[in-house]
């Protein structure tokens, strides 16, 4: 790991969640699909100190999102203490950029039906819950530790499922529990950065999310 710190994030207690969405609409090949499935052997071959416990696929629609939370809530409780971060990947096919999402609003207004069919306008996510909800990571340090043009910071994560998965996962898992972090990561498309790249700064967004935790910790 890339971090200052001598210890590894296994050692530290530090452990990942990662997840992509499947296909939507005529987009049947999401990059994030692709990452998820093979970044836990990306992370083994580069010997990287990164602890990733699981990665998942989740559908591309409201109630995948609802259900794949709840889960993760479970899993995460078998933690027995240890910090967890949950990584979120959506695909942003007109960007160029790897966005760093600070936020997530509590607003289901989708352009275009889910995979379900389901077609929210001007809905609530989660009823009687914040507006707006924030990662409790520091996204603009994270930014500029990772020190690349192509990571920026963001603060519109659209409204569609990506948008209802992050603040799904604020509400329900990093709100309740001191010890997990949610973060939303959009990428762009293979067209425009390359597999094996993203796959490299998805690993470096991951060592600088260990790097500003074990900082917190010390």
């Amino acid at each position: 790991m890339s971090a200052d710190n001598d210890e590894p994030a296994s050692e530290v207690g530090i452990s990942f969640v990662v997840t992509g969405f499947g296909p939507f609409r005529n987009s049947k090949d999401n990059p994030t699909t692709v990452i998820s499935n093979k970044l836990k052997d990306y992370v083994k071959d580069s010997n990287l100190d990164l602890l990733l416990t699981t990665t998942l696929v989740i559908e591309t629609s409201a109630e995948a999102a609802r259900h794949e939370t709840d889960q993760l809530k479970q899993h995460i409780h078998s933690q027995e203490g240890r910090t967890t971060v949950l990584l979120h990947l959506g695909v942003n096919f007109t960007a160029t950029h790897f966005q760093l999402e600070q936020c997530a609003y509590n607003e289901a207004h989708f352009r275009i039906p889910d995979e379900k069919g389901y077609q929210p306008r001007n809905k609530k996510v989660i009823d009687g819950c914040d507006p707006i909800l924030t990662t409790r990571l520091d996204v603009e340090k994270l930014q500029k530790d990772i020190g690349l043009d192509s990571v920026v910071v963001s603060t519109d994560p659209g409204r569609f499922v990506c948008n209802y998965t992050y603040f799904c996962s604020l509400s329900k898992l990093q709100q309740h529990d001191n010890n997990v972090y949610s973060l939303f990561l959009h990428v762009p498309p293979f067209s425009k950065v390359p597999e094996e790249e993203q796959l490299q700064i998805v690993t470096l967004v991951m060592e600088g999310i260990c790097k500003q935790l074990v900082a917190v910790e010390a």
